[in-house]
C-alpha cells in the first residue's frame, strides 16, 4: 500500500491506502486478498506502537472495481478487523476538491468515518454528496 493516514479525531484512528492502476477495473484476486491480510496485520501493530492509533480502514482507490468485492471485503475484515473501503479515483477527486475549498480550521472537522460504511463496499458519489451537504449544514456558521 501507498501510505498511512493518522486522523487525530476522538478517538484517533488510522487508515492505509492503496492506489491501483487499472485500465478499466481493479479485480482483487485471492492472492491479493492474502497479501493484504498479511500486510494489514503487520501494519496494525506498527501503527499502534508508533502512532498510538488503531488501524480501522484499508482504502483501495481505482478507476473502478470488478469481481466479488463484497466477499473479499468480508474475508479481510473477519481476519483483521480492518474494514476494506473501495473508492473510485473520480469520487476521491470530488471529495478532495471539495475539502481543498474549505478553510483550514474547517478542514480538520472532516471525519471520513462518516463516509466509510460497512453497508456500502464501494463508496458512492451519492454518499459523498450527502456527507458534503450534512457537513456544510453543520458547519455553515464557521465559514
Amino acid at each position: 500500500p501507498e501510505g498511512v493516514v493518522i486522523a487525530y479525531g476522538n478517538p484517533p484512528y488510522a487508515f492505509i491506502y492503496e492506489c491501483k492502476s487499472a485500465e478499466q477495473s481493479y479485480n482483487m484476486t485471492a492472492q491479493d486478498e492474502l497479501t493484504y491480510k498479511d500486510y494489514i496485520q503487520k501494519k496494525k501493530e506498527e501503527v499502534r506502537a508508533l502512532d498510538k492509533s488503531d488501524l480501522k480502514y484499508f482504502v483501495i482507490i481505482s478507476p473502478d472495481f470488478a469481481g466479488d468485492i463484497s466477499r473479499r471485503r468480508e474475508n479481510i475484515f473477519k481476519e483483521t478487523q480492518v474494514l476494506p473501503i473501495f473508492m473510485s479515483a473520480k469520487n476521491l477527486s470530488t471529495l478532495g476538491s471539495w475539502a481543498c475549498s474549505l478553510p483550514n480550521d474547517v478542514k480538520i472537522l472532516i471525519d471520513l468515518r462518516d463516509i466509510f460504511s460497512l453497508k456500502e463496499p464501494i463508496v458512492s458519489l451519492k454518499s459523498i454528496e450527502n456527507y458534503i451537504k450534512a457537513f456544510e449544514n453543520k458547519t455553515k456558521k464557521r465559514y
